[in-house]
C-alpha cells in the first residue's frame, strides 16, 4: 500500500472532520495504529483545524462589527401570520455571540467545501490506485512475459520494454530510453506475425516513466517500433526502425 497517496488522498483529513462512514472510520483508525506516519498526519491536521478555529475566535476589527450589526438590524426575520411574535430586537443575544455564529457558518460552509473536494480527490486516488493494481496484476500473471525490444543499428541506445501475454492478447509497454522526436513524427508499435506486420499502437512520449497499455496482441513472433508521421500509418517505415525484439 502507498502510505503516502493515502495521506494525500484527503481520508484523514474527512477522519477528523468525522465526515466518513463508520467503515471508512475503522479502516482509518486500523492503518493508524500500523503506520505512525498517519497518525502523525491526523494529529497534525487535528492541530491545525484547531489553530484555525482559535484564530476565527479573535475579535473582528470594530469596522467589521458594526457593518453586521448594521446589516442584522435592517434585516427583520421572517414571521408566521398565524403567531404573534414581539419586535425583532437582538438585545436577547449579545453582539459577540452573533458574530461568532456568522464566523462559525462561515467556517463550516468552506469546510464542507474543502470535504466535497477532499472527495473528488480520493475518488480520483481510488481510481488510480485499481489501476495500477490491474498492471501490476497483469505483470505477476505467469502468462505475461517481458520482452526487451533493442535498438537497431541506427539507435544503439534505443531500449524499451513489452510486457505481452498471449492468452489475454493484453500488451503493454515501458519506455526504457527513445529519443525525442519533432511534434509531426511520432513512434509506433508493430507486432509481426510469420514476417506480416500489424499495428499495436502509438506511443506516448508524455507518459515515457509509465506502464503504456497498447492494443490488444492475439499472435506475435516479434515486436518492433518506428518512427512514422503523427497519428501513425497502416504500413511500417522500416528504414526508421528504432528497435525490435524477438518473443
Amino acid at each position: 500500500m502507498d502510505i503516502n497517496a493515502y495521506i494525500e488522498s484527503g481520508i484523514l483529513e474527512l477522519y477528523v472532520m468525522d465526515a466518513l462512514s463508520p467503515a471508512e472510520i475503522s479502516e482509518v483508525e486500523a492503518l493508524s495504529a500500523m503506520h505512525p506516519a498517519i497518525k502523525a498526519r491526523i494529529r497534525n491536521i487535528q492541530d491545525t483545524f484547531s489553530a484555525f478555529a482559535l484564530h476565527d475566535a479573535l475579535p473582528p476589527r470594530p469596522a467589521l462589527k458594526e457593518a453586521i450589526m448594521h446589516q442584522i438590524e435592517q434585516t427583520p426575520l421572517p414571521v408566521s401570520p398565524a403567531v404573534t411574535t414581539a419586535p425583532h430586537s437582538t438585545t436577547g443575544l449579545s453582539t459577540w455571540a452573533v458574530l461568532a455564529i456568522t464566523a462559525m457558518v462561515l467556517a463550516l460552509s468552506a469546510l464542507a467545501y474543502q470535504a466535497w473536494i477532499n472527495q473528488q480527490a480520493r475518488a480520483s486516488c481510488r481510481q488510480q490506485t485499481e489501476e495500477v493494481q490491474q498492471k501490476l496484476n497483469f505483470l505477476l500473471n505467469q502468462g505475461t512475459i517481458p520482452i526487451a525490444l533493442k535498438g537497431t543499428e541506427s539507435h544503439p541506445d534505443a531500449l524499451v520494454t513489452i510486457f505481452w501475454n498471449a492468452r489475454q492478447g493484453k500488451t503493454l509497454l515501458e519506455i526504457k530510453n527513445l529519443p525525442a522526436l519533432p511534434d509531426e513524427l511520432q513512434y509506433q508499435l508493430w507486432s509481426l506475425k510469420d514476417g506480416k506486420p500489424k499495428s499495436a499502437g502509438l506511443l506516448s512520449m508524455a507518459n515515457a516513466g509509465e506502464l503504456q497499455s497498447m492494443l490488444n496482441v492475439e499472435e506475435a513472433d516479434a515486436f518492433a517500433i518506428t518512427i512514422e508521421q503523427k497519428g501513425g500509418v497502416e504500413s511500417p517505415t522500416l528504414n526508421q526502425m528504432v528497435v525490435i525484439g524477438k518473443v
